[in-house]
């Protein structure tokens, strides 16, 4: 059985594809690539990461904006596990 690495928290100068799930889904930081996507959904570029996602807590990240009726920023629910997909 594959075990996935996992992490507390992600922060700025980490690298990797991460699997961050929540209360309410799951999402994947691309933190080599810059992106954030709803697991079934297209990756978004950020450009600001207020709060890096860490366990127990939430994080905050704003978005590159591609058209007026794209979402700018998201907060997630609370974290409960980080785990690296490559």
């Amino acid at each position: 059985m594959y075990e996935f690495e996992t992490a507390a928290e992600l922060s700025d100068g980490m690298s990797g594809v991460w699997l961050v799930t929540t209360g309410n889904g799951q999402y994947v930081w691309d933190l080599n690539e810059q992106t954030w996507a709803e697991l079934v959904g297209e990756p978004t570029r950020t450009i600001r990461c207020a709060m890096y996602p860490a366990v127990g807590m939430y994080s905050l990240v704003w978005f590159e904006p591609h058209d007026a009726d794209a979402r700018l920023w998201y907060l997630s629910d609370r974290v409960t596990s980080i785990k690296r997909l490559r």
